[in-house]
């Protein structure tokens, strides 16, 4: 009986789970760049702002990778498959 860590469904479920993460911290990434094109705010506020987004679009990408790689070890390669 195989263990509840390597199961497919739980392996998808952190798929999803490091995908929507990605997702939602690229969302906050792009309306915080949104809020610095508006021109709201002072000039040292929009610095911050960008060097933050550049920081959450570099943690959305770990995520991604993070969730591309747990994907592909849930599912099995043609060489490994039995019939």
């Amino acid at each position: 009986m195989a263990s509840v860590s390597r199961s497919r469904h739980f392996r998808g479920l952190i798929v999803f789970l490091f995908g929507g993460t990605a997702l939602l911290v690229v969302w906050l990434a792009v309306s915080l760049l949104f809020e610095v094109v508006t021109g709201h705010g002072s000039s040292a506020g929009n610095i911050l702002r960008i060097g933050i987004s550049i920081f959450l679009f570099a943690v959305s990408a770990i995520l991604s990778i993070v969730a591309i790689l747990n994907w592909r070890s849930s599912h099995p390669s043609e060489e490994n498959k039995t019939s």
